[in-house]
């Protein structure tokens, strides 16, 4: 979060996670429009990003299924 998150933006967050802390389990809180418009736009700024990468189509599943088993051993 430190390195990412723009640091005006870090009070917001702090309220944020302290008002979920402090709520009963379901209980909503009102939406944070300045971390929604955030999300927002990181989300759509990381999708402009990813349409100019490479699709990487051959890995498969495999080696990190074997990774995931050997730890369970």
């Amino acid at each position: 979060m430190d390195a990412e998150l723009d640091p005006a933006l870090l009070p917001e967050v702090n309220r944020l996670l302290d008002g979920k802390r402090n709520a009963p389990e379901l209980k909503t809180i009102p939406r944070v429009e300045s971390l929604s418009r955030y999300l927002e736009d990181s989300i759509t700024e990381v999708r402009s990003r990813i349409v100019h990468l490479p699709e990487d189509t051959g890995r498969g599943w495999e080696e990190l299924g074997r990774l995931f088993l050997s730890q369970l051993e």
